[in-house]
């Protein structure tokens, strides 16, 4: 702005002079650390002259004597050249050099040249309807540095001058008083008759008005947010600063027809007091640039080949700064020559002066505020009041000692104070979440990382000096949170802490160390002392290890631990208090899922028979009960959530109830069949359901059955409309049929004619759905209008999983992989592949909202939001399942092979010799090579597709603890790209076969670690392989599909066996015969040149998962899920032995090389050594369990469900522990 004065003349800084002085006082501020720039105090201090001279020199609008210039300067080590000043000129009251600007009102001299100017229509559209048609008198324009605050005003004041007799600005960056201000605006307004105004800020301001309602006048201050308080919430003024708010209110509540324009990062809290849509005083907060502005800054940049896409990228990172753009298209140009790509693959937002930026604006914040943006940071999605109040811990001082530090929750009126603070001061967003009709708040991404950052160095520097804080007040990880929450939070936060401790402090065994010894100052405390110390620590060994063992953890509050997934050995939790931790369970296999109406509860049932009911969001088990022998099939709840029902292959069906968890009826099917779905009428007083080709219904009332249907097909799918009473029913030719159970007759059907009928699903009274599949295609048919919808075609995977929507607008399929696909099945479209399992998956199921649960061999239910195709949570079963067992051939020696652990044991004592290797991979398929000079372990997982072979000298007992203790290296076979489920070495042990998810088998040099060979030809993951006495043939069985046989020369497939039940395959002694173990319980014996079955043994029922041959050819052992163990004389095709005891299921077989013994390998780490000739168990081994030799005596916080799990998990308590729910 440029003054009128009357009086002597005087000379004013040039630009030049400008320059030259605010560069020199910036750099002496940076020197001294200051985060703001030099108050007119401190500037009078350095200079030794007066404020008010100094606010003359700093606004180059009133003359000074040259003598004052030169001081100013050579307090900031400058000498005065003539370029630096010029004279002003009062009469005309301007620089003597020509204005662009001619008109003597327009008074914007220190306003941003806006020649060029991207976008921002909408936003000069409102403020020009704001300003001209509605006569606002106050405008705060908000946003974070950089958004384009000062640039939109400069703007709107060139193109709204013409409506004002006066457009003045005024930037408040160099903080000067209002009294300057408003003497500077009265002095123009006066045509300079207004000179002795006197110090009564009140009357001052009042004369202002006077003035602004005589004369139309446009007023801007820039920079508002310069004269805020730093440490305060937001809108608190620096100290001698307070004026202004006062000046702000009568502006906006006292009528005039002039208009004040401000800019700030932060909202006075006086405008936001008297603001509102229909009144005068109005706020307008800035939002980012779109894509066509940021192509033309990047243009002007001198970046042109820019895709709609990345801008897009960028735009999300940077919330569409113009500012934070500008500094990356210069990195972008001058580091990667322009290509955006390359920039966007570093990863990275936050470096140099955008840090810089948003580090100014961090430090001006409270603590209190600074914690709600870590905790938001932390959260990572946008998080509820609610959910914020509940993380949120803050520091409680005893008279300044520290170490009295405790920790408070935050009120909620505090909370809603903070929080409206950082929204003024634009750092955080606000968003509507519809469906819980509540406010979200968030973070810009920028901000996230910016933040991040701070915390992980803040709690990095914090546990190295041992004065901790934010490692106390804040958790690093949310075990209650979703899952892939917590993954990012492992990712982005965990890991770099650890790696700058491992920077600082060494290896991971000294991290241990050292945080061990931090928690001796945690123990015995109250939970408000500890906070968050104890799940951190947790959370970080967990993140450095998946064991941990001999640690002492009693005494001490744990709060947000997950401990899914995790061993503990010998570890004491001793009068420990939990909170909000998570454990792993102790569930088996699912094979059955259902939503509770709600959607809120979830209930499964196992491969054991466990019936559990969850409350999934909270990751909490409400009941689990085994009353069924074996899997169940199915499992529904009743319309008015008071029952569940649970059908298993032992052929009964139980009722239970909800509120109790007890079994309170056992049903029969009419014919002794397994029944395969199950549903209720609307009352829950009967249960309909199908076996084979039966339509059967209970009435709970009497418990008798009645068979309503007898299908000339088989029959695959059931759906009932509880409020209607229709029940639809799908058979295996592609039929579908309408039935009315209150008439008990078919009201309609129809024949699709394009294979078995998976699904079907009554969404109203007019629309019912079904699906059919044949091959590779799913079609979905209109039963009413007996028409296709659409056609979903699978172009590798056979689909052998459906389900529907309940709104019957998408549809999930899977194929017994890993993987499940969404489609909405209006459009055909494809909308998500939801990947996270291990293994393959055996039941998917909706609830009423658009979430879907899956449940997969690798022992977890995973529960998915299908539109962002993100996991919510997981449940952890247990695998701690022995998968390998071989009887070594010259001593007596077990290996035992498990999910993370290779282990040797003496087969006399019964004891553990060593544990030969240990790694977080799931271990898969452990083999020793017929020479024993070679030990293989395969992976299953989502990473690290690899085969690990071990060379070693010998496997005997001298000789077990120098292999374990020197740590032998292994070759790793790389070459899949997905799990490998089995590998078997050639009888002259120079060759390892094995066969993956991938659909390869791949043969491999087991000296050199090279891949000799990859046969293609399967469509369906291959479970299981083999390699023939003569080491010429290979088979492979591609699960539930096909068996190959492969030419180990020539490459080629010597045959195919179709043959869907196979599950896993051995060859007999000499090569001539494949034995295949199928889920139907059936043993086939295969004539290899031939093809053909010669022989099948045993009967139909629980599929065999393990199989073993003895080396002289006479015996076939195989194993089931339901623990019983067969062993079958080969030449008589007799069975010989049944093994039926009460333990879990049999995950693999191997006999002793004299055939008389056969280790059997199960659940709960254990396995056994049974004498055939005896007929007889004869050793017992245990290894450890995930929890073994646990002490949770005297633990809190746990329920008593969760202590039950924990103890069959292997802790112990050891005295009377009081529990809470």
């Amino acid at each position: 702005m440029t003054g009128r004065s009357r009086g002597k003349r005087g000379v004013i800084l040039t630009s030049e002079g400008w320059d030259k002085l605010n560069n020199a006082k910036q750099v002496q501020e940076s020197q001294e650390n200051s985060v703001k720039p030099y108050t007119i105090e401190s500037l009078s201090e350095i200079t030794r002259l007066d404020p008010t001279t100094i606010s003359k020199v700093l606004r180059r609008e009133v003359g000074v004597d040259k003598r004052t210039l030169d001081r100013f300067f050579r307090s900031f080590g400058l000498e005065l050249n003539q370029s630096d000043y010029t004279k002003l000129d009062v009469v005309n009251n301007k620089v003597e050099k020509p204005r662009d600007n001619k008109r003597n009102n327009y008074f914007c001299d220190e306003a941003p040249d806006v020649s060029i100017f991207y976008g921002r229509t909408e936003e000069l559209n409102i403020l020009k309807q704001w300003v001209v048609d509605d006569g606002c008198r106050l405008i705060t324009l908000i946003g974070i540095g950089g958004i384009g605050k000062t640039t939109l005003s400069a703007k709107v004041t060139k193109n709204l001058s013409q409506y004002f007799d006066y457009s003045i600005w005024f930037s408040l960056r160099n903080l000067p008083p209002l009294l300057e201000i408003i003497t500077n605006l009265l002095q123009i307004l006066s045509n300079g008759e207004e000179t002795d105004l006197g110090k009564n800020i009140t009357l001052i301001i009042n004369k202002l008005i006077g003035y602004l309602k005589n004369r139309r006048c446009l007023l801007i201050m820039d920079n508002v947010d310069a004269i805020f308080s730093d440490g305060n919430y937001a809108g608190n003024y620096l100290e001698g600063y307070e004026d202004y708010g006062e000046f702000f209110r009568k502006l906006g509540e006292v009528n005039h027809q002039s208009c004040l324009l401000i800019t700030s990062r932060e909202k006075p809290k006086e405008i936001a007091a008297i603001e509102g849509k229909e009144l005068p005083v109005r706020s307008l907060q800035i939002s980012g640039l779109g894509i066509s502005e940021i192509k033309e800054i990047f243009k002007a940049k001198g970046i042109v080949d820019t895709r709609d896409l990345e801008l897009k990228q960028l735009i999300n990172n940077y919330g569409g700064n113009p500012l934070y753009l500008k500094v990356i298209a210069t990195t972008i140009l001058d580091l990667f020559d322009g290509n955006v790509d390359d920039f966007l693959a570093q990863s990275t937002t936050v470096f140099g002066d955008i840090c810089n930026l948003i580090n100014r604006q961090f430090q001006h914040l409270s603590q209190l505020e600074k914690s709600v943006l870590y905790w938001l940071a932390i959260n990572r999605d946008a998080v509820a009041i609610t959910e914020l109040k509940n993380d949120l811990l803050s520091p409680k001082f005893e008279r300044g000692n520290e170490s009295s530090l405790e920790l408070r929750s935050i009120n909620q009126f505090s909370l809603l104070e903070i929080l409206d603070s950082l929204h003024r001061r634009s750092l955080i967003e606000k968003t509507r979440d519809d469906i819980h009709n509540s406010s979200k708040f968030s973070l810009q991404p920028v901000v996230m990382e910016y933040v991040t950052i701070n915390l992980i160095e803040r709690i990095s520097h914090e546990i190295i000096c041992g004065e901790i804080l934010l490692f106390q007040s804040h958790a690093l990880l949310k075990a209650t949170a979703l899952d892939y929450i917590q993954e990012i939070q492992k990712r982005l936060i965990i890991t770099p802490i650890i790696e700058r401790l491992e920077m600082t402090l060494g290896s991971k065994e000294e991290i241990e160390s050292y945080l061990m010894k931090m928690l001796d100052r945690f123990r015995k405390k109250s939970p408000s002392f500890t906070g968050y110390v104890g799940g951190n620590i947790l959370n970080i060994l967990s993140s450095l290890s998946v064991k941990i063992s001999d640690k002492d953890f009693s005494d001490l509050s744990i709060c947000q631990g997950n401990l899914q997934g995790i061993t503990f050995n010998n570890v004491s939790f001793t009068n420990s208090n939990f909170a909000k931790t998570t454990f792993t369970d102790t569930f088996g296999i699912i094979f059955s899922l259902a939503f509770s109406p709600s959607g809120e509860f979830l209930v499964t049932g196992s491969i054991d028979g466990e019936v559990c009911l969850w409350k999934w969001e909270e990751n909490r088990q409400i009941f689990k009960h085994q009353e069924h022998t074996t899997i169940i099939d199915s499992i529904t709840f009743s319309p008015d959530n008071q029952k569940i029902a649970s059908s298993s292959r032992d052929r009964n069906i139980k009722i239970w109830d909800i509120a109790t968890g007890k079994c309170i009826d056992t049903l029969n099917s009419p014919d002794n069949q397994t029944v395969k779905k199950i549903v209720f009428n609307l009352d829950g007083s009967q249960l309909f359901g199908y076996s084979e080709k039966q339509i059967i219904s209970w009435n709970l009332e009497t418990g008798n059955s009645d068979i309503l249907i007898e299908s000339e097909s088989r029959i695959s799918a059931l759906s009932l409309s509880p409020q209607t009473g229709l029940l639809i029913f799908g058979c295996e030719n592609g039929v579908v049929y309408l039935w009315d159970i209150n008439t008990k007759t078919v009201i309609n059907s129809f024949n699709t004619n394009s294979g078995v009928i998976l699904s079907v699903k009554i969404i109203d009274s007019n629309q019912i759905l079904a699906s059919s599949l044949e091959n590779k295609t799913v079609k979905i048919w209109d039963v009413h209008n007996c028409k296709c919808l659409n056609i979903f075609k699978s172009q590798s995977y056979h689909i052998s999983l459906i389900d529907i929507s309940i709104n019957g607008e998408n549809l999930a399929t899977g194929s017994g992989e890993k993987i499940v696909k969404v489609w909405n099945i209006q459009t055909g479209l494809f909308l998500q592949s939801l990947e996270g399992h291990l293994s393959e998956i055996n039941a998917i199921t909706f609830s009423s909202k658009n979430i879907l649960a899956t449940a997969s061999v690798d022992r977890t239910v995973k529960i998915w939001d299908i539109t962002t195709g993100k996991c919510l949570k997981t449940l952890q079963g247990r695998a701690d399942f022995v998968h390998s067992v071989v009887f070594t051939n010259k001593s007596q020696i077990i290996v035992s092979g498990s999910q993370h652990t290779i282990k040797f044991w003496d087969i006399n004592t019964n004891q553990c010799l060593s544990t030969f290797f240990e790694h977080k991979d799931w271990l898969s398929s452990l083999i020793i090579s017929p020479d024993e000079k070679f030990i293989a372990c395969a992976n299953v997982g989502n990473r690290n597709n690899i085969i690990r072979v071990w060379q070693i000298d010998s496997l005997t007992k001298n000789n077990i603890q120098e292999i374990t203790n020197h740590q032998i290296s292994h070759k790793i076979l790389q070459g899949h790209n997905d799990s490998i489920w089995s590998i078997a070495f050639s009888q002259d042990s120079t060759k390892i076969v094995s066969g993956s998810s991938d659909r390869t088998v791949k043969i491999w040099s087991s000296q050199t670690g090279e891949c000799l060979k990859t046969f293609y030809g399967h469509t369906r993951p291959i479970l299981s392989v083999a390699f023939s006495s003569d080491g010429k043939t290979i088979a492979s069985c591609g699960g539930h599909s096909i068996i190959k046989f492969w030419d180990i020369v020539t490459g080629e497939c010597k045959g195919t066996i179709q043959e869907k039940a196979s599950y896993i395959i051995r060859f007999n002694f000499n090569g001539l015969i494949l034995i295949s173990g199928q889920t139907t319980g059936i043993v086939k014996l295969w004539d290899v040149v031939t093809g053909e079955c010669i022989d099948t043994l045993g009967k139909f029922g629980k599929p065999i998962i393990s199989m073993a041959c003895s080396y002289d050819g006479k015996f076939i052992a195989y194993g089931t899920y339901d623990g019983i163990v067969n062993i079958w004389d080969v030449k008589n095709s007799q069975l010989i032995e049944i093994l039926q005891e009460k333990f879990s299921s049999i995950w693999s077989l191997a006999f002793s090389s004299d055939s008389n013994f056969l280790v059997i390998g199960r659940d709960r780490e254990s396995f056994q050594v049974w004498d055939i000739n005896a007929g007889k168990i004869i050793n017992s081994f245990q290894g450890d369990r995930p929890y073994e030799n646990i002490d949770i005596s005297g633990v809190t916080g746990l329920s008593n469900s969760t202590i039950t799990n924990l103890k069959e998990l292997g802790a112990y308590n050891c005295k009377h522990s009081a529990f809470s729910y």
